[in-house]
């Protein structure tokens, strides 16, 4: 009798689990569908302010009673400022160019989408705190983005979220910068950052020659045998002692990059706190960065990576510890 009991608890472990990878996966749908639409609307601001900025060149330069120098030049010397930053900063990455200035979130919106995310990837999921960090997402997001209210309505009303089309379906400019960060990125040769939906997709992992995964949520490994798994259950909050794990973390990492035809993918749930936090641990002592600088490397090829504050003062801590 007690072993039936012990195993019907297991195989209702088993489908808790699953059910939360499932909603986990339709959620982290929604926060990079979230994390796409601010960074359409920062793009047409942009847009909006360089056409403004032409506009206002071209006037100058037609009107004679306009003195050539003062606001000219000073709008000359911004143009030529923003092109450098623009093409010097940009990276490649399969042909992609991904932008190194990591995603500015407006301040009302970025605690809302950061407790919604940890409500979304810390496993197991609670429906009543996916519920309630959802709804203070879509009033913050309201605030901001009052005129396209209707988006944000799409975005944040539906409690089954469905994500955009497939990669193979998408237009060009959806291929690149945030449209890519539901994916996986190189930060150095052979260590990719990623969110939870690459390591389940095999096809993607053989491509680019990983052989090691190290999971940063509390699942079980997708393909044992096929890959070498380590498995950490740490939560995504700020009080969380994630730093315990860096050692054998770090150690893990390193192993799998000793061989120059291996590599090693770091993922969480949406590959935001959790998997950098990792991924920027090893590179500080390996080579010997201090937190913000491994930060700014991963960013520049992962542009929504962001450690949870908790998680930064962890990472300053270790970089005392090394001696850095």
């Amino acid at each position: 009798m007690a072993t039936l009991e012990r195993k019907t608890s297991a195989v209702k472990d088993t489908q808790s689990m699953s059910s939360s990878r499932a909603q986990m996966s339709s959620e982290l749908q929604r926060v990079f569908a979230v994390l796409r639409f601010i960074s359409e609307q920062q793009q047409q601001q942009q847009q909006q302010q360089q056409s403004l900025g032409k506009e206002n060149n071209e006037a100058y330069s037609t009107d004679s009673s306009m003195p050539s120098i003062g606001r000219e030049s000073n709008n000359n010397s911004n143009s030529s400022s923003r092109i450098k930053c623009n093409s010097s900063s940009d990276e490649k990455q399969d042909g992609i160019s991904l932008p190194s200035k990591p995603l500015a979130i407006p301040e009302e919106v970025a605690m809302p989408l950061e407790k919604f995310r940890m409500a979304v990837t810390n496993l197991p999921i609670q429906k009543e705190a996916v519920c309630a960090t959802r709804e203070a997402l879509h009033t913050a997001l309201l605030q901001v983005y009052s005129h396209k209210a209707s988006e944000v309505d799409e975005l944040c009303s539906k409690d089954s979220f469905v994500g955009g089309p497939k990669p193979e379906n998408m237009p060009t400019f959806m291929l690149t910068g945030v449209y890519t960060m539901q994916g996986m990125q190189e930060i150095v040769p052979g260590l990719f950052v990623g969110s939870y939906h690459p390591a389940t997709d095999k096809a993607l992992l053989t491509r680019h020659h990983i052989t090691h995964i190290l999971c940063c949520i509390g699942t079980q490994p997708r393909f044992p045998g096929e890959f070498v798994y380590m498995t950490i259950a740490a939560e995504d909050n700020t009080a969380y002692k994630i730093s315990k794990f860096f050692p054998k973390t770090s150690a893990f990492i390193e192993k799998a990059l000793i061989d120059q035809h291996s590599a090693v993918l770091v993922h969480c749930g949406a590959g935001i706190s959790r998997a950098p936090t990792i991924a920027a641990a090893y590179l500080m002592k390996k080579l010997r960065l201090s937190a913000g600088a491994a930060i700014a490397l991963i960013q520049q090829k992962r542009q929504v990576a962001s450690p949870n504050i908790g998680f930064r003062q962890q990472l300053r801590e270790y970089q005392t510890e090394l001696g850095i």
